[in-house]
């Protein structure tokens, strides 16, 4: 459920106008991002609403981020990735152009990179390279499994709680 400020004599025309502009591009709804069965990919686990440029998309449950492959991350380390959907009800991972990691977890997060044009941001993951081994995207999993050099810590984070955020 989506809410603005409202008062005793309701919302004001540009109390409106500023919440209807904050949803020209955004989420509706939390997209409960997870690590997919088989580690291999991140995922949304529940239908999501958003907007881009005003008009409503549903984006299906289970549908895999395009995580890329070859982004690297330094053993050790942690990167990060934007989780955001397009006008294709797909879901894009941008990594951090030209990074191999960055020594914490709030760190990486600082460093977030652009959310791509003409896409709404619903997420980003963070992920920890295995302590002695280099992680590639593609190539290595997010969490237990077996196939390649394994992340230590990969946590989703949903971009926003509507419920707690104040669109105005």
């Amino acid at each position: 459920m989506i809410s603005g400020k409202m008062t005793g004599t309701g919302m004001g025309w540009r109390e409106l106008y500023k919440y209807l502009v904050n949803l020209k591009t955004a989420p509706l709804e939390n997209p409960t991002l997870a690590i997919k069965a088989d580690h291999s990919a991140i995922r949304n686990s529940t239908e999501c609403f958003y907007t881009i440029d005003g008009t409503i998309y549903t984006l299906a449950d289970e549908t895999d981020v395009d995580h890329g492959t070859g982004q690297k991350c330094v053993a050790a380390y942690w990167n990060v990735m934007v989780v955001s959907a397009d006008t294709s009800l797909a879901l894009d991972g941008t990594w951090g152009a030209g990074t191999t990691g960055w020594a914490s977890e709030a760190e990486a997060i600082a460093h977030m990179p652009a959310i791509p044009a003409n896409q709404c941001a619903i997420g980003y993951v963070t992920v920890q390279a295995h302590a002695t081994n280099e992680w590639i995207a593609g190539t290595d999993e997010y969490t237990g499994g077996g196939t390649g050099d394994i992340a230590t810590t990969t946590t989703c984070y949903n971009i926003l709680d509507l419920n707690n955020r104040d669109l105005i």
